[in-house]
């Protein structure tokens, strides 16, 4: 029987797998000028290379002010369109915008490991939304891009956010069954919002 992985042994493993990937995947742009974006052979470190979850100010207040909701709630049970959660789980950055980015930060020179996972680190950030949240990012045409006038990534990351009035909180969290589960805590607790961001919070 194979042994069974903690989730942390799971994460470093991927994090070394991915680093390999990638660099096959630079080291073939090179060689073949075509660089390699199709979804699945990036979605392991779409996911999984973070270093910390977010989640917006209104998607935890909902949370937190009925006891209904879970991470995997419905969104048509709370006024949100049928085949939708109500929290969504999106990239701060839409993870086309980062595909390219690392691309042409790496197109000349593989990167370190640790460049490599800084890289992702600073850029990869997750974050539940409430599904109208998502919905006026979509809208405002930001599901795959950033606000024109924003200069550039390393200057703000929160573009889409600000320009939709969406306020993302870092938690301390990497895995969301954790998250979600500190916030029921809190949420069966009775602590109000203030309360729950100042003990979730990433400081």
């Amino acid at each position: 029987m194979a042994k069974r992985l903690e989730r942390s042994k799971k994460i470093e493993i991927i994090w070394k797998i991915n680093y390999q990937i990638f660099n096959y995947f630079l080291d073939y742009y090179r060689e073949e000028k075509y660089w390699i974006t199709f979804k699945e052979s990036w979605d392991s470190a779409k996911w999984n290379t973070h270093d910390a979850l977010y989640i917006s100010e209104k998607a935890l207040s909902k949370f937190l002010d009925d006891p209904t909701l879970n991470r995997t709630s419905k969104a048509e049970n709370y006024s949100g369109k049928k085949g939708s959660r109500a929290f969504v789980n999106e990239h701060i950055i839409p993870f086309n915008i980062l595909i390219e980015k690392y691309k042409e930060r790496f197109k000349n020179k593989n990167p370190s490991f640790s460049a490599y996972k800084k890289f992702f680190n600073q850029f990869n950030k997750i974050c539940f939304v409430w599904h109208d949240e998502d919905i006026l990012l979509n809208k405002a045409g930001y599901k795959k891009e950033m606000p024109s006038n924003h200069n550039s990534l390393e200057e703000n990351i929160f573009a889409r956010y600000d320009a939709v009035e969406i306020k993302p909180i870092r938690t301390k969290f990497i895995n969301p069954s954790c998250l979600f589960s500190e916030l029921g805590e809190r949420r069966n607790a009775g602590c109000s919002l203030h309360e729950v961001i100042s003990q979730i919070i990433d400081n």
